[in-house]
């Protein structure tokens, strides 16, 4: 009886770890097969405009980091924890969630603390 027991846990912690390794292995493939056609493009001579580099199957485009957008996220998920927390769990979910709307608020601030502000943006001599 504690074999199967053993077993079943086991197979529970191992099936996220097997579905990460999947696609974490399918993106590693995309890349590569990016880089090999961007290698390739190269070596032909061929004109590298930002229209062929998209048009690269496995091109990813990265976009730019929005703090405000995320931590906001941070808060709402955190103040839902807390909630759950409150009515039905207790005090564990209620600390994790304070925590999570915590490190939500501090990004908020940190994103409107380092945005630059608009008056310096229209000065260009200075």
């Amino acid at each position: 009886m504690p074999a199967e027991i053993f077993i079943i846990a086991m197979s529970g912690m191992a099936t996220p770890i097997l579905i990460l390794a999947i696609v974490f292995y399918y993106t590693h493939l995309s890349e590569q097969r990016f880089h090999n056609t961007l290698q390739k493009l190269i070596e032909s001579g061929q004109e590298l405009s930002e229209e062929t580099i998209s048009g690269i199957p496995g091109y990813k485009k990265v976009m730019p980091r929005d703090d405000s957008r995320n931590g906001t996220m941070a808060v709402g998920v955190g103040i839902g924890l807390f909630l759950f927390g409150f009515v039905s769990l207790g005090n564990f979910f209620m600390g994790v969630g304070l925590l999570v709307a915590t490190i939500g608020a501090t990004m908020v601030y940190y994103h409107k603390k380092n945005q630059p502000s608009s008056s310096k943006d229209l000065t260009v001599g200075e």
